[in-house]
């Protein structure tokens, strides 16, 4: 949808929004090995949270962002960064394996699992970006289909719960704290980590969302 973005927002030709995308798809092979070497590290859930909470706000200043002067250098900003994290996330999913200690005989089962939650959403993706594209013609319906997306990436926000920095990051986007997931995961070291769990409902995003918008464009304040 970046191409057809890019067409009826940006108002690119077609062969320049192919363009657009063709470079930014070779971020892949990039944002795979750096990502894998990031959580070699830190660990690849802690990298996994990340890629999806950079995903957030990519996503979120998409939903909002109109195509001026002001706002171009934050769209093209997000095109690319939103692309490194989709592909981040896709070069380690099953680095989990080894930090959740899946047993090697599970692992053609677990792999076969990780596979259909992580591909299946391109089976329906495709339908239900054309429907709201088709609901809402022009930048509306781009701008419906990235809140949609950004819903998608804050499902279940969690953070370990010894990584304050994280949680009040969380808490400064407008989430709510739900409660604690007690022994939830192991960490690479062998210990084992409780999960914070984080949410925004209906009602408290219209405030949310304002409040990121002012946080993109000053100038709102």
């Amino acid at each position: 949808n970046y191409s057809l973005y890019a067409v009826q927002v940006l108002g690119l030709g077609e062969v320049e929004a192919a363009r657009l995308t063709a470079w930014a798809s070779w971020l892949r092979p990039l944002a795979a090995v750096l990502t894998g070497l990031a959580a070699d590290r830190f660990r690849a859930g802690r990298v996994i949270a990340v890629a999806f909470g950079v995903l957030l706000i990519c996503y979120v200043a998409l939903s909002l962002a109109v195509p001026s002067q002001g706002w171009l250098k934050v769209i093209y900003a997000n095109f690319f960064v939103s692309f490194f994290a989709v592909f981040a996330l896709r070069g380690v999913y099953f680095a989990l394996l080894e930090e959740t200690g899946t047993p090697r005989h599970l692992t053609g089962t677990t792999v076969g699992a990780v596979s259909l939650i992580g591909y299946t959403p391109e089976i329906f993706f495709g339908p239900v970006s054309g429907r709201i594209l088709d609901r809402s013609p022009g930048i509306e319906g781009h701008q419906d289909y990235f809140l949609f997306l950004a819903g998608c990436a804050v499902v279940g926000l969690r953070t370990d719960n010894f990584n304050f920095a994280s949680q009040r990051a969380i808490e400064a986007l407008g989430a709510r704290r739900d409660g604690v997931l007690r022994h939830h995961m192991a960490r690479r070291d062998g210990s084992v980590r409780d999960t914070v769990l984080f949410s925004v409902t209906d009602e408290e995003w219209p405030g949310m969302r304002d409040q990121l918008l002012t946080r993109l464009d000053p100038s709102l304040r």
